[in-house]
């Protein structure tokens, strides 16, 4: 809020991310070539109804487009003004192909939160915790299959998100008390959780995204499941940022069970066709002996 000398005040305008104009023209005909040549170009932005491109390109059952268009980063789940995904719009306009296509694809491509909480925000600079967002603030650790990745955000209803965060393997997030934690990202931030349950779920949910950002599955069809995970213990007042290292290191994967001490039987070697053969001839020679013998 911005005020000057006098009764006037006014809000600054949000400046947001806009729909390209040739991404504009291109999804509208579901031209896959033209939108090909504009790789390299933001086509995430919205326009002024807050349609997305894949939501223009769904609209014309234009399926390849589609493609081109989630490849290059459009998330198939955003909705649009009306409250609209683009398999929505696809059905709406009868395109039945094309919304299934959308639709298979908002499972696989889009943010999905694994982890939810209310906390207050705290910024640190110069030396000391300062509230940065009076109120409380949506903390979400959100969880994309392809590409696969992690995303840390913390918003308000209707404005801009004051943290937004791509995970990187070398993310420091550290519990340090049962309640406020510490995240470094662009600035060190510290989460005083309104919810011990919900601090616990995060910082077991922030260790495990470490783990996979080093490790990651090689397919990921749903977000791994929350592990438990002991709190640091409780100290009074706002702690300072880490000193590194982040988290606390997974735990060591599990030992192996002991052989069994009573020992196994050898496994029968195995007989090839030729010592078969002999074996039985040997055997027919020997009854008939036998029988001559009696005679």
């Amino acid at each position: 809020l911005h005020c000057y000398p006098g009764p006037r005040c006014y809000r600054a305008p949000h400046k947001r991310a806009v729909m390209d104009k040739k991404v504009n023209k291109a999804a509208s005909k579901g031209d896959a070539a033209a939108l090909r040549k504009l790789i390299g170009t933001d086509m995430t932005g919205p326009d002024k109804k807050g349609n997305t491109a894949l939501h223009l390109a769904a609209a014309t059952g234009m399926i390849d487009a589609c493609q081109v268009l989630i490849e290059n980063g459009v998330d198939p789940c955003a909705k649009n003004g009306k409250g609209q995904t683009a398999a929505d719009v696809a059905e709406s306009k009868k395109k039945k192909a094309c919304a299934q296509f959308l639709r298979d694809n908002e499972s696989a491509f889009g943010w999905k939160t694994v982890s939810s909480a209310s906390v207050a925000l705290f910024a640190y600079e110069d030396a000391n915790w300062k509230r940065a967002q009076p109120g409380m603030v949506t903390l979400e650790l959100q969880h994309c299959a392809k590409p696969y990745s992690y995303k840390l955000t913390a918003r308000v209803s209707g404005r801009p998100p004051l943290i937004d965060s791509v995970l990187k393997e070398d993310l420091q997030y550290s519990g340090a008390t049962e309640t406020f934690h510490n995240f470094a990202g662009t600035k060190t931030w510290g989460f005083n959780f309104a919810n011990e349950d919900e601090a616990k779920n995060m910082l077991s949910q922030m260790q495990i995204c470490q783990e996979n950002l080093k490790n990651p599955p090689a397919e990921e069809e749903k977000a791994p499941a929350p592990a438990a995970a002991a709190p640091a213990a409780s100290t009074s007042g706002p702690p300072p940022p880490p000193s590194g290292g982040g988290p606390p290191p997974p735990p060591p994967p599990p030992q192996p069970k002991a052989a069994d001490a009573a020992p196994r039987e050898a496994a029968p070697k195995p007989v090839s066709m030729a010592d078969a053969i002999a074996a039985k001839a040997a055997g027919g020679l020997q009854k008939a002996e036998e029988r001559e013998e009696d005679e």
